[in-house]
């Protein structure tokens, strides 16, 4: 299968969301999406107050894993703002969210070793089409921003699902998540040890990491790692 790359009517649809948004801005002060604060502070995504109530995980420690070193997860999920502000940018067309979530998250946390790409976890065509964006890719290139580290999306590649994994048990999530994900068309050909993170919004099971982690090994690479938004155990 191919990689998913944008169509011109989501490059366009993008674009004047982005356009839109900035009219909409200086027409109309924004809210803090997490607790509704008018006006944000000039150039932020959310509220002073809720900034400082983000509950960052200090060594970001995720679940142990064997094919990781390591698995990190930047928030607690269940704490602070953290799961408004994720559902406002996966479900509520706020990109810019993730991008600024990314951002934040580098300045807090080592970087990958050098010549590391990040990998974010891609979503069906289906799901693209209807969202117009990646959130798992939109937060990777917040990391990258900060962390100058690539973002490679011609790698892995999300079949199609007629459930979402997020409304299956977790011995059931665990099952479709092992088929959910395959190699790109060529990846077989890349250069053997490059050092991948594969980048998500939110870890719940590891299900979704771990089989991307497993269709990576098929390629040897020298490491992976995965880095999340937030852990919701």
């Amino acid at each position: 299968m191919k990689p998913l790359l944008p169509t011109p009517l989501t490059v366009l649809r993008t674009r004047a969301h982005t356009l839109f948004h900035g009219v909409e801005t200086a027409l109309f002060p924004a809210s803090c999406p997490a607790c509704g604060f008018l006006p944000l502070p000039p150039n932020a995504q959310w509220c002073t107050q809720c900034d400082d109530a983000l509950p960052w995980r200090p060594l970001a420690a995720g679940p142990p894993s064997a094919l990781f070193t390591p698995l990190r997860a930047a928030l607690d999920f269940r704490a602070g703002p953290t799961r408004t502000l994720l559902h406002h940018l996966k479900y509520r067309n706020r990109p810019e969210l993730a991008f600024a979530l990314g951002q934040a998250a580098a300045r807090r946390f080592t970087p990958p070793p050098p010549k590391a790409l990040l990998i974010p976890v891609p979503i069906t065509p289906e799901k693209y089409r209807r969202r117009g964006y990646n959130q798992a890719e939109r937060f990777a290139a917040g990391l990258a921003s900060v962390w100058h580290v690539p973002v490679d999306q011609s790698v892995l590649v999300r079949r199609v699902q007629h459930q979402s994994l997020t409304e299956l048990d977790r011995s059931t999530r665990l099952q479709e998540a092992h088929v959910a994900f395959s190699l790109a068309d060529g990846a077989l050909n890349r250069a053997r040890g490059e050092h991948w993170v594969l980048v998500d919004d939110t870890l719940t099971t590891g299900a979704t990491l771990h089989a991307c982690a497993v269709a990576l090994t098929r390629i040897r690479p020298s490491g992976v790692e995965g880095f999340c938004a937030a852990w919701a155990p």
